[in-house]
This record gives C-alpha cells, structure tokens and sequence, in this order.
C-alpha cells in the first residue's frame, strides 16, 4: 500500500476519503502537479483544466476512478476558497449581532460559536448561523460545531447544524468522525440522525478505528446494535490489528460480544499480538 503524503493530507484536512490515490499509484506526473500547485491559487485552474477536452474529442481522458478523484479534489480546493471568504464574516459582522452575543455570553468569534454549541445555547447559535459564519471552525482537538453536538447528543442543535450545511464526513486531528464520537458517547439518536443522512459507518479515523469498535469500547449496547443493523462491517480491524468483537471481548462486555456473534463473524481472527477473538472472551 502506497503511503499517502503528508503534507497533501494535513491539506485535505486528514480527510483520507479525499486522497487521490488511483492518481499517486497509476498517475504520478499528475499527482506530483498537484502535490506542486496545492497550497498556491492555481490548483483550481489546474484541476479544471485535467477534465476540460482540449483536443476536438480526440483526448482519451482518464478512467472513471482518477476522472472521480480529480473532481472531488476540485470541489475540496473549491470549498477552501469559499470558506477563506467566509473568514472575512467574523470581522465584518453588524455591530448588533455582535452585542446579541455578548450579551448571551459569547464573543462573536470562532471560539464564542464552537462554545454556545457546546452549552446548547439555541438563541446563539441561530445568531451565529444567520451571520453565515463558517460552520467547519474546529477547536484544539480539530472537532467541529457538529461534532461537539455529535458527542453530547444533542440532537436538535446536530439537526440545525446538518440543515444549514454542516460537513457530515469532517474529520479532526485524529481523523474521527461526527458518528465516531456519537459512537463513542453512546448518543444513539444522533447515531440515528447521522446514518439516516447515509454517513459511512465503516469510515476509518488515522488509526483505522469505525464507529462500532468505538461503541464497543464503551459498552454502548444500543449504539452497536444500530450500526450493526446499518451495515457496519465486522470484519475490519484498527491498527493494532483487532476487530470489534475482539474490543468488545477484551473489555468484558459480553451482550456485546454476543450480538456480534449471532451475526456469523469470524470468531478466530487474530490482532497483531496474536490475540484470537474467542480466546479473549474465554480467558
């Protein structure tokens, strides 16, 4: 497996999903041009111009899985410039918005918004949303206003957010996901709102963790019954190697262990310590 760049990847945000690896493997010359233009302002034009036909229709053009990364990467870099304009909101808003908040209790600033979500404040963040403020702001730990909401449970601010553009897939320092740390948290009815906006519930964060091997790791009953109902794959491992039904089993959570089970999942699959799943339940 081809290692992926880092300094592209901390641009795409750590978003792996986005990574352009059918380009690096089978289009070096083009991955290397974008690796060349990707913090400049020409790489929308140069992306543009990769899909644009300049030979009268006799340009054999690029197979469907590089023809899909270029366009997703020209969307990313588009989504940049956009939220780079948006930045401009937080030093041109109205002088009355900006008191609105104060007087709730928050600075009008990217903090001020990631912290009235987090204390559930409604009348706030309304005012914050009506400014168009840039929903994707993270905090120290990269999360995101929807992901702070994601991981309390706070299920009519995450709908509020979602409703006015919030990046469902976003993705902080570690590469977890909204539904990784609704997981997590046990926060089944954003698990419920999240998988029924059709949100991967097999995404992988940097060290290949889904979802449910976060639920597992808690105890979350209900969470791993609701992911495992939405398809999540029993099969995948983190990188240590171990399954969910090897978290699971490790930690002691047996309802756990026997939901996964009656599912027909490979019972013998061994971590990279050599742990097998059903020797860890029994020990």
């Amino acid at each position: 497996m081809i290692k992926m760049n880092e300094r592209l990847l901390k641009i795409l945000d750590g978003n792996t999903e986005l990574y352009p690896r059918f380009l690096e493997d089978r289009f070096p010359r083009v991955f290397n041009k974008i690796l060349e233009l990707c913090e400049t302002v020409l790489i929308e034009a140069y992306l543009l111009d990769l899909m644009v036909d300049k030979r009268g229709g006799t340009r054999q053009g690029f197979p469907p899985e590089a023809a899909a990364e270029i366009v997703n990467l020209g969307r990313y870099f588009a989504s940049l410039v956009t939220r780079k304009n948006d930045q401009d909101v937080w030093q041109n808003i109205s002088e009355l918005k900006r008191l609105e908040t104060e007087r709730l209790g928050f600075s009008f600033t990217p903090q001020g918004f990631l912290k009235a979500v987090e204390s559930e404040n409604h009348e706030a963040v309304r005012i914050f949303l009506s400014s168009g403020v840039d929903l994707e702001v993270k905090d120290e730990r990269g999360w995101t206003a929807l992901m702070i909401a994601a991981a309390n449970g706070k299920g009519s601010l995450a709908q509020l957010l979602i409703h006015s553009g919030a990046r469902l897939i976003a993705r902080d320092i570690n590469g977890f996901t909204p539904l990784h740390w609704a997981a997590f948290q046990g926060m089944s009815n954003i698990v419920v709102l999240l998988v029924a906006k059709g949100v991967d519930v097999n995404s992988q964060s940097k060290f290949k963790w889904t979802p449910l091997m976060q639920a597992c790791t808690r105890g979350h009953f209900s969470v791993c019954s609701l992911l495992i109902a939405a398809g999540a794959n029993l099969d995948l491992t983190n990188s240590d190697g171990a399954t969910a039904l090897q978290i699971a089993t490790s930690k002691g959570f047996n309802e756990i262990v026997q939901l996964i089970l009656a599912e027909n999942t490979n019972r013998n699959t061994k971590d990279n310590y050599g742990n097998a799943s059903l020797k860890l339940a029994n020990d």
